[in-house]
């Protein structure tokens, strides 16, 4: 239920959504209601401004990312490597007759960098399917497919697909491998995601050592007061993941997951 009722509160709020809902509504309502109409699709303008146009999202980005730090340097040994999902997009595998990396890509390049120092490491790719439809393909069978078009060895690889969002990630994880007491294990995830994905292991207790391996950065780490140009879509996605990972590591936090 938690995971259907996020996924449709999260359709109406985004910034993009957001905005476009207002406008509609005011552009719909304005024949009508005249003053109302004006209102929500200035709110509308509002929201692509703040969210589009002032570094918003570049700012909440490089704030998020900046919360978990990249270690200095790795152990001589570790247990293993756990791999947090979102990395295909699995519904084009049929269409395009193969797995398709998406934005996250680095989460599972760093994952074969860091295994191919470990040899004796396993390595945990936990992803099953984050779509209310049109989610018969899991992302672990893109994974293997992917790993396999590498030849990368998978004798210490294992896929957890049963997962749905971050906190099913983490926890159907721990419960498929069962940490030790003592264990060192590297979690890889992106570096804007990297505080709920922490707050949630904290949370969950794994018992072991974890050492944060944040990638994927999507800023420099530095705040802006006025933007650098205009780039009102690539804006808007920021925003948008910031405000995403920010309300979930809130909702988290308020449902006793984080």
């Amino acid at each position: 239920m938690t995971f259907w009722l996020s996924k449709i509160l999260w359709a109406v709020i985004s910034p993009v959504n957001m905005a476009a809902i207002l406008l509609a509504l005011g552009v719909g309502l304005g024949p009508f209601f005249r003053r109302v109409g004006y209102g929500l699709c200035a709110c509308a303008l509002a929201i692509i401004v703040v969210f589009g146009v002032l570094p918003t999202g570049t700012n909440l980005v490089a704030w998020l990312e900046r919360q978990v730090p990249a270690p200095a340097s790795l152990p001589d040994d570790i247990t293993g490597i756990l791999v947090l999902g979102g990395m295909f997009e699995t519904r084009l595998y049929n269409e395009v007759s193969g797995p398709q990396l998406n934005e996250n890509v680095d989460r599972a390049l760093k994952a074969m960098e860091i295994g191919l120092k470990y040899p004796n490491a396993k390595i945990v790719f936990s992803g099953g399917t984050g779509f209310l439809t049109d989610n018969a393909r899991t992302e672990d069978m893109d994974i293997a497919d992917f790993l396999a078009r590498q030849g990368y060895p998978l004798d210490n690889v294992v896929f957890e697909n049963r997962s749905r969002n971050t906190y099913e990630n983490i926890l159907d994880s721990k419960e498929l491998i069962q940490p030790g007491v003592g264990e060192r294990w590297i979690l890889i995830t992106s570096a804007f995601h990297m505080p709920r994905a922490m707050a949630v292991i904290d949370e969950l207790g794994w018992g072991t050592v974890i050492i944060p391996v944040p990638v994927d950065y999507r800023t420099n780490g530095q705040y802006r007061v006025a933007p650098r140009r205009l780039d009102v879509l690539g804006e808007l996605y920021r925003s948008t993941i910031a405000i995403k990972e920010i309300i979930g590591l809130n909702a988290y936090r308020f449902l006793g997951r984080a």
